[in-house]
């Protein structure tokens, strides 16, 4: 039986999975392609790594390309700053020209 604790586990860790897998490239898209930020599709890319990521933290896996996948992907979050400093020093340069 599941229980309350177990569903607000599950749920945090899948609006997680979003902001920290999926969020950032949906970012990457609406500044470079003027697309919407947020997409059903980004929802099933959200599952299936959230779905990974319960894989691999509930078996112990050890399988190097998922450890890779789960573990080296939280270093992409820094990806998610980078439009808005591009911004920023458009926007500065701008001010600059005569």
């Amino acid at each position: 039986m599941i229980t309350f604790r177990q569903t607000f586990f599950y749920t945090i860790i899948f609006l997680v999975t979003y902001l920290i897998y999926v969020y950032p490239f949906d970012v990457l898209n609406y500044f470079f392609f003027k697309e919407s930020i947020f997409k059903l599709s980004s929802l099933l890319f959200a599952f299936i790594f959230y779905f990974i990521i319960i894989l691999y933290f509930k078996s112990y896996n050890t399988f190097l390309v998922l450890k890779l996948f789960v573990l080296e992907d939280y270093g992409k979050r820094p990806l998610k700053k980078f439009p808005e400093e591009i911004k920023e020093s458009l926007k500065n340069s701008k001010k600059l020209k005569p």
